[in-house]
């Protein structure tokens, strides 16, 4: 094979969706590239972009990755996905979609990630910003690819999603305003430490001259950022800060003195909801006011699925659907959100990430009077759950739904909060939080 055939401009790795936007963008700015997945048959490979790229299946060829000027990384692979440590053998050659965005946008961008909540602030804020007359389009780890919406006009804003596993391959970024909703036990399977997961989340506040952080959150506290910081949390505000106001026994989401808007007024359910939206508040109130129709908006905010999603109440049982919880951290949020003093009924378990099972007990012993596990975790949390809490084992969502319902008194909630990716019964947490919305209408069928 010659030298000509070995030299790329860009070695695409991954043909997900986030690499098949990576190609479409590459192509459309006239690069030379080769793309690979370590599977033999990717889903879509053989047609989407036939006859007008190089593929290599099956495997990683070091040959062509030695040989291109850059190597263009899909976030879900990992080292242990690849078979090998990509950032210690090529080092800065290594980029993602987002590092590829940086140097290509037009438009001042708003990054917001965090390990719990960050779907439904971005979607909000982009929602607020849309009722204030701006554009913005939304993406990252949701929504399109981020790299498609750069073939949109260009807007006033981008409001991206970033995960750690994006902000790992990004270096260039220059956000506007970053924020990090909060920060939590997640993806042990994938981080060698704690640490090195925070990390890769601070990578988002490199080069943002603004900040949004959480100032209810313990880690967070501990950053030494030196630029604007804006902080939210549900007490009482500084001056330039947002979080909640008692006022005449109700609560009120406030900057500094300002009341803005009555907690009990939103639709959102549970009070990590509220710190949600208090993070949209924060992000938003520094690019636009917050009053007339941004208001509305963020009142008329019913969510999105699967988080904390109301399902129904039914035989004076009320179903919330909260599959997104696909770990620890997550899962307690909803858990001291919804319930308190032992009342309610909680279905966990799936594929087990890595986190500390003793926290989620301690929050399940004080809110949770039962817990029906599911998945191939249940033995692993019924060893800690069991002296507890009462734990009962279910072999599907249907007989789970089935026996919560029946272990729950009138006036209670039942929440599937799994604590745990989906991939051990499910195509994902949407298939999984689909499968208990199905298994609630049998049960109030029956």
């Amino acid at each position: 094979m010659s030298d000509k055939v070995l030299k790329f401009d860009y070695a695409v790795i991954g043909f997900g969706l986030t690499g098949q936007s990576v190609i479409r963008f590459l192509i459309s700015k006239g690069a030379d590239l080769i793309a690979m997945d370590t599977r033999k048959n990717p889903p879509e490979m053989d047609h989407i972009f036939s006859g007008s790229i190089h593929f290599v299946r099956g495997r990683i060829d070091h040959a062509f990755l030695e040989a291109s000027d850059k190597i263009v990384l899909s976030p879900g692979l990992s080292k242990m996905d690849l078979g090998f440590d990509i950032f210690a053998k090529y080092g800065a050659k290594v980029i993602g979609d987002i590092e590829l965005f940086a140097q290509f946008a037009k438009a001042p961008v708003i990054a917001i990630t965090g390990t719990n909540g960050k779907t439904t602030v971005t979607t909000l804020v982009g929602k607020m910003l849309d009722s204030a007359g701006l554009i913005a389009l939304v993406g990252g780890n949701i929504g399109p690819p981020v790299l498609d919406l750069l073939a949109e006009p260009i807007p006033d804003f981008y409001v991206l999603e970033l995960s750690s596993f994006q902000l790992e391959t990004t270096n260039s970024l220059k956000p506007s305003l970053a924020a990090i909703v909060n920060f939590s036990e997640d993806h042990m399977d994938r981080y060698e430490s704690l640490e090195n997961y925070l990390e890769a989340k601070l990578r988002i506040l490199k080069n943002a001259p603004v900040a949004v952080l959480n100032k209810d959150d313990r880690a967070l506290k501990k950053i030494d950022y030196k630029g604007n910081l804006i902080g939210f949390g549900m007490t009482e505000p500084k001056v330039n800060d947002y979080g909640l106001i008692l006022n005449n026994g109700s609560h009120y989401l406030s900057k500094g003195s300002r009341r803005i808007l009555e907690s009990k007024s939103l639709r959102l359910i549970g009070e990590h909801n509220i710190s949600n939206v208090l993070a949209a508040l924060a992000i938003c109130g520094f690019f636009i006011e917050i009053r007339g129709q941004v208001i509305q908006t963020v009142l008329s905010f019913k969510g999105l699925p699967h988080r904390s999603e109301f399902v129904c109440t039914s035989k004076g049982i009320t179903f919330v659907n909260d599959s997104k919880a696909t770990n620890v951290g997550a899962a307690q949020a909803g858990i001291k959100s919804l319930m308190s003093n032992r009342g309610g009924v909680a279905i966990v378990g799936g594929l087990f990430k890595g986190g500390s099972i003793q926290d989620l007990a301690s929050t399940i012993k004080s809110t949770v009077h039962t817990v029906v596990l599911i998945g191939r975790s249940a033995d692993q949390f019924h060893s800690v759950l069991a002296d507890k809490t009462h734990c009962i084992r279910a072999k599907n969502m249907e007989s789970a739904v089935s026996v919560a319902a029946g272990s729950a008194r009138k006036g209670e909630i039942v929440l599937l909060s799994p604590a745990c990716s989906s991939f051990d019964m499910y195509r994902d947490y949407e298939a999984r939080g689909v499968a208990f919305k199905e298994a609630v209408k049998k049960w109030e069928a029956a």
